[in-house]
């Protein structure tokens, strides 16, 4: 008998379905159907922009940002969930994107101004998530330490941390600042870096630096 894609994907979840948990179990048993879709990454980019400046990219077309997931549902292979990179910010970084363009067109007042206002928006983006990439990548190895002596002293490392915080005993460590604390997601200089980030501001000081530059570019008003 040859399996529909829907049955095939049943038949994977129920093998997986019974190394877990009654409620969960049970939960997966409502799924009715199914949706095929792949979830990819790859390495940065080295730019974002045709060589004709034509066509430019944004978002997950430039700078993918993958979520753990379970299987791979086009070839139905159960997909091991600890080499999954993660960090959630896909979605962030392209709203990023967006209004970092969006300001610099919303300067534009000749054609001649807009190459150097695409390659400003390529300098101001490109590093910046190309190190929430490698940050994302980072991260699965922490939150996935197979069963052993690192996962132990992960755990007591971050019991104490958060021990000692709860009490207001910064002895053990802060949470958020231990320097043996490899949870990315948990630091607080990490979490200043990606957070306090601010679009506009960015724009504002790339304009102030640079802005006399394209105005000189200037020529009749579109």
């Amino acid at each position: 008998m040859t399996l529909s894609h829907g049955e095939k994907y049943r038949t994977i979840l129920g093998e997986l379905c019974s190394t877990l948990p009654g409620r969960a179990r049970k939960l997966l048993g409502l799924v009715q159907s199914t949706l095929r879709m792949r979830l990819l990454d790859r390495k940065p980019l080295s730019k974002w922009i045709h060589d004709s400046g034509r066509v430019i990219l944004l978002g997950d077309a430039c700078h993918p940002m993958v979520v753990r997931y379970i299987m791979d549902l086009p070839t139905g292979v159960i997909a091991d969930i600890r080499s999954q990179p993660y960090k959630s910010q896909g979605a962030a970084m392209a709203i990023e994107d967006a209004a970092v363009l969006g300001n610099l067109l919303s300067r534009i007042s000749h054609i001649s101004q807009l190459g150097p206002l695409l390659e400003a928006y390529q300098d101001l983006r490109l590093g910046r998530t190309a190190a929430v990439q490698k940050t994302s990548r980072l991260s699965k190895r922490f939150f996935h330490l197979p069963d052993g002596p690192e996962q132990r002293e992960r755990d007591e490392g971050l019991l104490k941390a958060m021990t000692s915080q709860s009490s207001g005993d910064n002895s053990g460590g802060s949470l958020r600042e231990s320097a043996g604390n490899q949870n990315r997601q948990a630091a607080k200089s990490e979490n200043d870096i990606m957070f306090g980030y601010d679009a506009d501001d960015e724009v504002d000081r790339w304009w102030a630096a640079r802005g006399r530059e394209l105005e000189a570019l200037e020529t009749p008003k579109l």
